[in-house]
């Protein structure tokens, strides 16, 4: 089912070169560096390509809109990075995984929030 979420979501080219034989579920849960825990729905890691990149499918269920919907992606990322470095799963110095958020909304509103951060910035 996930394998199938990810080739109806992502470019085709993409999804092409993930080996979907790889799809493995990660941990969700991260403590930040102030001790306070954070918790996300659902994270998978697939093997993209010939490369050992792995991309992490970080996926959030909402059922009602929120307008701090992007940063809150923004930090459950930078979560997720801080954690595969500090548990030595990644070498930042080396390279980092890409990470691609989805959320998933089921609400009756209409979604009004900007789908990405840029919609946030303030031009002074």
């Amino acid at each position: 089912m996930v394998a199938d979420l990810i080739r109806g979501v992502l470019d085709p080219n993409l999804a092409h070169d993930c080996d979907f034989t790889t799809l493995t579920r990660c941990n969700g849960s991260y403590v930040t560096d102030d001790l306070r825990e954070r918790e996300d729905d659902i994270i998978w890691k697939v093997t993209y390509g010939e490369r050992t990149l792995i991309l992490y499918l970080l996926i959030e269920f909402q059922s009602q809109p929120d307008s701090a919907m992007p940063v809150r992606v923004m930090s459950y990322m930078a979560l997720l990075w801080q954690d595969l470095i500090r548990t030595k799963v990644i070498n930042p110095a080396v390279q980092i995984p890409a990470i691609i958020p989805i959320v998933l909304y089921n609400g009756k509103q209409p979604w009004m929030v900007p789908k990405d951060i840029k919609g946030y910035y303030l031009l002074i």
